[in-house]
């Protein structure tokens, strides 16, 4: 038999501010979304933050719909928008998923076609950023076998963990899917996904009250320590 639970949920308000979101792959619209269409007077101020790093930051004024920009340079991942008054109040916040050109490209070329048992493989692997460039850093690569290890395309990746997953609370389900080419409605689903799971990174309005938490659990690791007992031994 399944369970019952009953969730009391908050009130419905009808004097509170809401932000849409419109994307193309080039352009961000966001429109303030006032009760009931009533006219807006107050001046409001629009913050977008990408793990935990402002980006952007706009003014609206009252005769503004909302704010329209071109997401030329911005990186992928979840943005967090902020929408407050000129005392600083939140009025809204609203989570966008935005699919940056931002992508590193591998390529692989190998020495042959076709292995014997136990041959020598040679591999040449070339990595560059968006633009083309050589990047430089430390890599892992990892050989598995088709027959051992079936990987789910759906399933989680370091990209939709690094993007996605590290982001929000709760469990996603089939999380990569959201990353597969072929899945033509993979942006309306985000959207709806950001619409509807948790947020974790930051309380904005106690931020901006100086209201910072403070972690007591762990000490700042400064770096390697040594310690011990030193003793003296014969010659």
């Amino acid at each position: 038999m399944g369970q019952k639970i009953t969730v009391r949920l908050p009130d419905a308000s009808s004097a509170n501010y809401a932000l849409c979101v419109q994307q193309t792959p080039t352009i961000m619209s966001i429109t303030v979304l006032t009760p009931e269409q009533a006219q807006r007077t107050d001046t409001l101020y629009l913050i977008g933050c990408l793990r935990g790093l402002p980006i952007f930051q706009t003014t609206i004024l009252p005769e503004d719909p909302g704010y329209t920009f071109s997401k030329n340079g911005m990186n992928s991942g979840v943005t967090q928008m902020i929408l407050m008054n000129g005392k600083c109040e939140v009025l809204s916040e609203r989570l966008v998923f935005v699919n940056g050109n931002d992508d590193a490209k591998l390529s692989v070329a190998l020495d042959k076609t076709n292995y014997q048992k136990r041959d020598a493989v040679h591999a040449a692997l070339v990595l560059k950023d968006s633009k083309g460039n050589p990047i430089e850093g430390n890599f892992s690569v990892s050989v598995t076998d088709d027959n051992d290890a079936r990987i789910d395309s759906s399933e989680s990746t370091i990209k939709s963990y690094m993007l996605l997953q590290s982001d929000l609370k709760g469990y996603i389900e089939n999380p990569n899917s959201y990353f597969r080419p072929e899945n033509k409605n993979a942006s309306s689903e985000l959207d709806i996904l950001m619409l509807t799971q948790g947020w974790k990174r930051y309380d904005a309005k106690a931020v901006l009250a100086g209201n910072y938490a403070k972690c007591d659990t762990y000490e700042v690791d400064r770096g390697p320590v040594l310690s011990g007992r030193g003793k003296n031994f014969p010659a």
